[in-house]
């Protein structure tokens, strides 16, 4: 999972891209849509490229977009999974505010799916939001 990154004051980005790439296995499952299967990434996907704007040690909010990973909890509802062959990633935007007392993010973000050598794309129809 090759990274590559930039930090200024007030915003940062990165890029990371992910292999899960297996040669020669044509394997079907007919329980599975065929989605998130190692067999069918591509050799070199995406799986965060994302800006981040606000410097949470001068003002208490912070703003995060592009395709991310999102992870809350323990995850069994909302994670990156990175025990899987393929974590799970969102095209999101995500805000929080963070001071010594309270904190809460809140998110709108759409699951991405992986489909045989194509670009990864989320599904609106899989939207998820909270706080």
């Amino acid at each position: 999972m090759p990274r590559v990154g930039y930090t200024s004051d007030w915003i940062s980005a990165a890029v990371e891209l992910r292999s899960s790439y297996s040669f020669g296995d044509d394997r079907y499952t007919a329980a599975s849509p065929g989605k998130n299967l190692a067999e069918n990434d591509g050799p070199l996907q995406l799986q965060q490229a994302y800006v981040t704007i606000g410097d949470p040690k001068k003002f208490p909010l912070t703003a995060k977009v592009g395709r991310q990973e999102l992870s809350f909890g323990d995850q069994r509802l909302v994670g990156a999974a990175m025990w899987l062959n393929i974590p799970h990633t969102f095209d999101a935007i995500k805000v929080r505010y963070q001071d010594s007392f309270f904190g809460v993010d809140l998110f709108a973000a759409d699951l991405v799916y992986v489909r045989g050598d194509h670009f990864e794309e989320s599904n609106s129809q899989d939207r998820l939001s909270g706080a």
